[in-house]
């Protein structure tokens, strides 16, 4: 694991204090958290289940030998005022802006992880390409609209897109423009649930390293874990990738009915009481 006390901590102090780290990590558990660990929901809210999970989690925390992280598609700055008197106990990482930022969260705030900056720059992005690929989509009459900035990011732009009879060409074009700007390019259905509108599309641009199955594998390469040895728990469309790559796939059962068409593999419980109820099975 990188060394994080070497880098400044940010967004400090906390308003709450992460989980320990086991003796010996030997699972990982990767969450989305709109919908998923939290419900976006305020009538919701009151039955997430959350201190049912964090109680659990400390109590047996050696013997389930888990890290967990929250992968997410808001912005930093939205999962900690969204978590703010709705959770005590954060996560051992967080990947927020739909996996383009990774933080290692600690006592003293968050630590931004060094190895995945390298890896981000390494691989030649700037955010002034991926706003020339946008302003190229648009002008080739693509009809994004911007979504609301919490789900924006410093290396993420994201967008609403509904479907057009010209939609196959339009998909076609952005990955054109996209490839050719050395952009990554993700779309998938949205979730009215989580406060999407329905019929749309979500749309992202970041770079090409980025993405919540890519953060997921880079979190368990820090611990030295394989992806048969990570579970992972989503909601919608946009975490499919996230749940193909982790050996232990699971929706909740709240899940966007979409999500449970295209994927199925549903967990009795709805938002954290469905992943305590899997976690259980571990014990």
């Amino acid at each position: 694991m990188e060394n994080v006390r070497l880098y400044s901590a940010m967004y400090s102090p906390l308003s709450g204090t992460p989980f320990e780290i086991p003796k010996k990590v030997r699972r990982l558990v990767c969450c989305d958290f709109d919908d998923t660990y939290l419900p976006f929901s305020d009538a919701e809210k009151p039955y997430s289940g959350i201190i049912g999970l964090e109680d659990f989690l400390d109590q047996y925390n050696d013997r389930l030998s888990v890290a967990i992280g929250w992968i997410s598609g808001s912005s930093i700055e939205a999962l900690l005022r969204k978590s703010n008197n709705h959770v005590r106990r954060l996560p051992h990482f967080i990947a927020s802006s739909l996996g383009s930022e990774f933080y290692w969260v600690t006592v003293d705030g968050l630590v931004p992880s060094y190895e995945w900056s390298a890896r981000i720059a390494e691989s030649g992005f700037h955010l002034e390409e991926l706003r020339r690929a946008v302003k190229e989509i648009k002008a080739a009459g693509v009809n994004l609209s911007p979504q609301h900035p919490d789900y924006q990011g410093q290396m993420i732009e994201t967008y609403f897109y509904i479907a057009s009879p010209a939609m196959e060409q339009e998909i076609k074009t952005m990955e054109e423009v996209c490839r050719s700007h050395r952009i990554k390019f993700v779309m998938s259905g949205c979730n009215p649930a989580a406060g999407d509108p329905a019929g749309y599309f979500d749309v992202q641009f970041m770079p090409i390293p980025c993405g919540k199955a890519e953060a997921a594998e880079f979190a368990a390469a820090v611990f030295g874990l394989g992806r048969e040895d990570v579970w992972a728990f989503g909601d919608s469309l946009n975490d499919m990738q996230m749940l193909s790559f982790a050996g232990h796939p699971y929706l909740v059962a709240n899940a966007d009915p979409n999500a449970i068409a295209s994927f199925g593999n549903v967990v009795g419980g709805r938002y954290c009481h469905g992943i305590r109820e899997k976690l259980a099975e571990l014990l």
